[in-house]
């Protein structure tokens, strides 16, 4: 979008749309939009195509272009064939042959199985003294500023995820020959910039490595990220990008306002709704200033979140420049407040509860009092308090007819799930005591739990458990007439759970330090 503002000297006027200038002549505003789709141009296309608008407004005439996009095109596929391709992919390749790290940022929102694009933005600016003295240590550390930024990003990121292996999204132009440079088309690349932000290194040395990664990245620049896609990206998620969920673009100060005699173009500022990634961090060196911009998934996050996150940028900006030999893992993310409020705050839990009443009593209490409130969330699943309360029940009284006793142990052997959950609060509710067992555990140390604690039921949602003593009960079991879940005589239970009190036992855990 781009505003148009006729002068006086310009076209007729259109009274009722005009407003009067500072000079007491008339000036009459328009909006221009053009739509054009990315498979046929980039940024720099933006550019070109207002240039160009603006010569013929001039009755310029139009350079004769040398080449046409079709020509590139040609070349491009030629040039695949070529054998500085071949080892450009060879490079990429060698580079994402270890397993493809998945980013875990903190987000607000559970993602959705399929990705949206529902997206918002929040600017912000690093003054011209942190600008400046980036610059410089950027200078006396032999980097470019886009080295030192993209350092920068890849700590924050590194502290928010609390991850060593960081891949990042990068644009680059793709116009490396200057026949390039006036032709509107697609020429943008993506690169995937892989770095290892270890907590141990200094700053120095980790900015150091992201420039040698950077140079190698750029000069291996042509093969295109859509090829590496399909030679690594295997087992693809349909919630996330291929190879990274994040991008950083630091781009040069674009076109502002363009005058020619009779006719204003100045850029039409507007509110951007979508986000490709999760998050994208773009950036431009303006009067002396970093002009920021986190453009960011609203399904993901709340605005408050990323303001968050402006900060920890921020403090990181200032940390490095503090001290650039700190280690990463020194480089302070949250001011004092945040962090008193996280250690000493957030740490105030001495409350006063009803010590007279078990586990799973406040429980049922919580159940009947707010039903309908989701109680458990895992991955895409989510149940109610009154489906978790009545799902343990029946699952306690089924335990209850295998004789389940006081203080007995019941075994449950499960991934993370909402069924573990239910296990527990089940044999809890019939009395029992829950033994936890990794299902990743060799059968020998499955096997010495089992039997060194007694474990007459195990509670596994493992389709091979072994042979190694319990009776198994699959927590899956959802048959309409004799699975688990559909047991009727719950009756029992009040009476048999009226024998348990606040000082009863309620769960084994084996250590790896201890025997028991």
């Amino acid at each position: 979008l781009i505003k148009l503002l006729h002068t006086p000297t310009a076209l007729r006027a259109h009274p009722r749309r005009g407003t009067y200038n500072s000079q007491g002549g008339k000036e009459d505003k328009y909006l221009l939009m053009v739509d054009m789709h990315h498979i046929i141009s980039d940024g720099m296309s933006t550019e070109l195509l207002v240039q160009d608008f603006m010569a013929l407004y001039s009755d310029e005439a139009l350079p004769v272009m040398r080449y046409r996009y079709k020509d590139y095109g040609e070349w491009q596929h030629r040039r695949k064939e070529s054998k500085k391709y071949q080892e450009q992919a060879r490079f990429w390749q060698e580079e994402f042959k270890a397993e493809i790290p998945v980013l875990d940022l903190p987000t607000d929102y559970i993602r959705s199985a399929v990705q949206r694009f529902e997206g918002s933005s929040l600017g912000f600016e690093i003054d011209k003294p942190h600008t400046g003295a980036l610059n410089v240590l950027a200078l006396g550390e032999g980097a470019t500023l886009y080295m030192m930024l993209l350092a920068i990003y890849t700590i924050f990121l590194s502290r928010i995820s609390n991850q060593e292996d960081i891949v990042i999204g990068a644009p680059v132009a793709g116009r490396r020959h200057v026949d390039l440079e006036k032709i509107i088309g697609m020429f943008v690349n993506t690169l995937a910039l892989r770095n290892y932000p270890s907590g141990e290194t200094e700053f120095t040395e980790f900015l150091a490595e992201v420039k040698e990664k950077t140079l190698e990245a750029f000069e291996n620049q042509e093969y295109q990220y859509e090829e590496l896609v399909e030679q690594v990206a295997v087992n693809r998620d349909v919630s996330r990008n291929p190879l990274f969920d994040t991008m950083f673009v630091l781009q040069n100060t674009g076109p502002g306002e363009i005058e020619v005699p009779g006719l204003r173009v100045i850029p039409y500022e507007y509110e951007n709704k979508t986000s490709k990634f999760d998050l994208t961090l773009i950036g431009v060196e303006a009067e002396d200033k970093l002009l920021f911009t986190f453009e960011y998934s609203t399904k993901l996050f709340k605005p408050e979140t990323i303001e968050r996150f402006i900060t920890y940028f921020k403090n990181i900006v200032t940390g490095v420049l503090e001290d650039k030999h700190r280690k990463i893992s020194g480089v302070e993310i949250i001011i004092k407040e945040e962090k008193n409020r996280l250690l000493v705050e957030f740490n105030d839990t001495e409350t006063d509860y009803p010590q007279e009443k078990t586990i799973h009593e406040l429980f049922t209490e919580q159940a009947e009092k707010t039903p309908d409130y989701i109680a458990v969330v895992y991955s895409s699943n989510q149940v109610t308090y009154r489906e978790l309360n009545e799902r343990s029940n029946h699952l306690a009284a089924y335990l209850c007819g295998k004789g389940v006793e006081d203080e007995e142990p019941v075994g449950i052997m499960t991934e993370h799930c909402v069924e573990m959950v239910t296990g527990i609060l089940a044999v809890l509710k019939a009395g029992g005591v829950y033994l936890p067992v990794n299902p990743d555990y060799p059968d020998e140390r499955k096997e010495y739990l089992s039997r060194d604690g007694n474990v007459k039921i195990l509670l596994t949602d493992c389709k091979n458990t072994g042979c190694y003593g319990p009776e198994a009960i699959q927590l899956h079991d959802t048959d309409t007439d004799t699975g688990i879940y559909n047991f009727k005589s719950v009756e029992d239970l009040n009476s048999k759970n009226s024998k348990k009190y606040a000082g009863n036992l309620s769960y084994i855990i084996y250590t790896s330090g201890s025997t028991g």
